[in-house]
């Protein structure tokens, strides 16, 4: 949907000969690049203030999580100057792209410091919060902003906090967690609202956008190498897949979840125009080698996995069906 699909329309349209909307594709590229470049200068602050609060964090992931929102902001002007938006609703989207992450890295309140990936799953709702100290009249103004500043700042809350949409990917099973624990205690369960809007909705794009694809792909291999729970989880698919004579690693079994992860992702945005933008991204990183990081020097091929999925799936159907046909005979 977004530059990558532009620019192969520009090639396709100059070849048989459609000059105008080549040189329309053409402008439409340039103005992104150009809003792209403006939005860094006209927010740094905005910017800078994200950044700081990932100050503690440990340098290559504080790199990761910086390159992401930028990632998240070219990808929500993309998406804002594609399907049109108005000059304020695409300043209003990408203040929402800016500061969408903003509270990821902080400490959790006291409370539920013992539950694990508390923040994770809190932090929309917490950035949320704080956008009407960050996001004043005085700074609505200055960007030229005109209206009803308190509905603007509403839009911006909206996105934020709908961002991780209610089925959040690979992070089902994280937030299961963290409501089993909040259960235990008492508190109420976490849920993630449905994006509704069209701000809301392109930044979910967006986001989803950046877990469908290549580098999305990639950090989720890093985080099932490095986070306990989900090596378990993985060694797990391995011992199902060795169960059938499949042999399956446990990188492999990584990278499956993390395709499972952007098929999710996908399915959770409405607009079509926007699902198809993330089904293309899935659609190219199948064609990546990947290296799952505790074992470097594995290459990891989304054609081999996918040929040891659909012969687990084979082996499991007809496991079942004589399962099926021996309780029939008993």
């Amino acid at each position: 949907m977004r530059t990558e699909i532009a620019t192969s329309r520009v090639e396709t349209d100059a070849v048989v000969g459609y000059p105008e909307k080549y040189s329309i594709e053409n402008e439409l590229l340039e103005k992104i690049g150009r809003e792209k470049q403006e939005a860094r200068e006209r927010f740094s602050d905005l910017i800078a203030l994200v950044s700081d609060r990932y100050a503690n964090l440990p340098e290559a992931m504080r790199q990761d999580f910086v390159a992401h929102n930028g990632e998240i902001l070219d990808g929500v002007i993309e998406v804002g100057m594609e399907d049109e938006f108005s000059g304020e609703e695409l300043k209003l989207l990408e203040i929402a792209a800016i500061l969408h992450d903003m509270t990821k890295a902080d400490q959790a309140e006291e409370k539920f410091a013992g539950i694990p990936n508390y923040v994770l799953v809190t932090h929309a709702e917490k950035a949320a919060a704080e956008v009407s100290q960050i996001v004043t009249d005085e700074y609505l103004k200055k960007i030229g902003i005109e209206g009803n500043f308190d509905e603007a700042r509403k839009k911006i809350q909206e996105a934020i906090s709908q961002h991780m949409g209610p089925h959040p990917g690979f992070m089902t099973g994280i937030l299961n967690g963290v409501n089993a624990k909040l259960q235990e205690m008492g508190e109420a369960e976490i849920k993630h609202p449905q994006a509704e809007g069209k701000i809301s909705q392109a930044l979910l794009a967006a986001d989803m956008q950046s877990l469908a694809g290549i580098n999305g792909r990639n950090k989720i291999l890093s985080i099932r190498a490095s986070v306990e729970g989900f090596k378990k989880d993985d060694v797990k698919v391995v011992a199902e897949y060795a169960e059938y004579g499949i042999e399956l690693s446990i990188g492999e079994a990584a990278l499956l979840s993390g395709f499972a992860s952007a098929e999710q992702a996908r399915d959770m945005i409405q607009n079509e125009k926007m699902k198809a933008w993330v089904n293309q991204a899935i659609e190219e990183s199948m064609d990546t080698i990947y290296h799952y990081p505790s074992n470097p020097k594995e290459i990891i091929s989304w054609d081999i996995i996918r040929s040891k999925k659909d012969q687990f799936e084979e082996a499991q159907r007809i496991a079942d069906a004589r399962e099926n046909l021996e309780k029939i005979a008993a």
